[in-house]
């Protein structure tokens, strides 16, 4: 076996539209199943009996507070799915992985570390909604990596393929 150059390591990285449209399918999967979770949350637990208009408003509002929830919860799965296997739904679909910046497997801890990274920004603003009134700061560093991630995920654009958390972590996307 002829040992694998720098260079065809980084022309076998996957570029920029295989992993936005991983990300898109993993975005409306999330949402999808996050919202009919609240609905059918709202429909166990709904007394039906009333149909008065403030009751309807109530139920409307409970359901979308309800489906916001589970559409966080099941990003906090699919995160956590992304950071043990390497591949969530869309990356799956997609047949591509998350593998060591070499090509190599990468093991628990970078895949967990780059996820991690990936998802500061709900991990930021899930401390600010726990702290409630205490403390904004970390739901402003929430947006702050929010807008970090959001640019360096243009950085698949560049050369050597690789996102700011890919970078992080030592890490790039391969086929599967």
């Amino acid at each position: 076996m002829i040992p694998l150059t720098k260079g065809a390591i980084v022309n076998e990285r996957i570029g920029f539209v295989p992993r936005f449209i991983a990300a898109m399918i993993d975005g409306i999967a999330m949402f999808i199943v996050g919202e009919l979770g609240g609905i059918v949350f709202i429909l166990i637990v709904a007394d039906h009996s009333s149909t008065r208009p403030s009751s309807v408003g109530r139920l409307l509002f409970g359901a979308v507070l309800v489906g916001v929830i589970g559409m966080w919860f099941v990003g906090v799965v699919w995160s956590i799915w992304e950071g043990l296997t390497g591949q969530a739904l869309g990356k799956r679909l997609m047949k591509i992985r998350v593998k060591a910046a070499d090509g190599s497997n990468a093991g628990a801890f970078k895949l967990l570390a780059r996820a991690a990274v990936k998802y500061s920004f709900s991990l930021l603003n899930l401390l600010a909604l726990l702290t409630g009134p205490i403390s904004y700061e970390p739901s402003n560093l929430g947006s702050l990596a929010g807008l970090v991630i959001f640019v360096g995920c243009f950085f698949v654009l560049g050369q050597n393929r690789q996102a700011i958390h890919d970078l992080v972590a030592q890490t790039a996307v391969y086929k599967a």
